[in-house]
């Protein structure tokens, strides 16, 4: 598995200060994807908490409000619009985005910048989460 991480470059090592008091919680049914994201975002000083279904997503959620939520809608037999919107109600997530991950089939019911589609690869999908996480922060500090 040590193939499949991302290292860090000079700029993401900078950036892992402002990420350091953030956390992700990544909700998927792969143990894989959960593992390789994980520890990634460790390595740029971000708290990853996992769950490998959507139920005990919800609970962790709830307990620990996480800054960001990375969801595999997949995992879910519903729609993927109408489980995003029970996971966050579930979870008591009115303040924590979720990025949704998914078949590419279902992108047109999400807005721009909340899914990804599947397959995806990890280091432009990290990217974006620390966008999130980075434009969190920019939005507090302008009100």
């Amino acid at each position: 598995m040590d193939a499949l991480l991302i290292p860090q470059t000079r700029s993401k090592r900078a950036n892992s200060r402002a990420l350091n008091r953030k956390t992700v919680l990544i909700v998927d049914e792969s143990e894989e994807t959960r593992d390789v994201l994980s520890i990634a975002l460790e390595r740029r000083g971000v708290r990853a908490l996992t769950a490998s279904v959507p139920r005990r997503g919800a609970e962790i959620a709830r307990e620990q409000k996480p800054d960001l939520v990375v969801l595999d809608v997949d995992a879910v037999p519903s729609a993927p619009r109408v489980a995003l919107d029970e996971f966050a109600r579930d979870g008591n997530l009115e303040d924590s985005p979720i990025m949704a991950i998914g078949e590419a089939k279902f992108t047109a019911s999400f807005k721009e910048g909340e899914f990804v589609a599947k397959p995806f690869h990890f280091a432009p999908l990290l990217e974006k989460i620390e966008a999130f996480l980075q434009s969190a922060d920019d939005k507090r500090e302008r009100g």
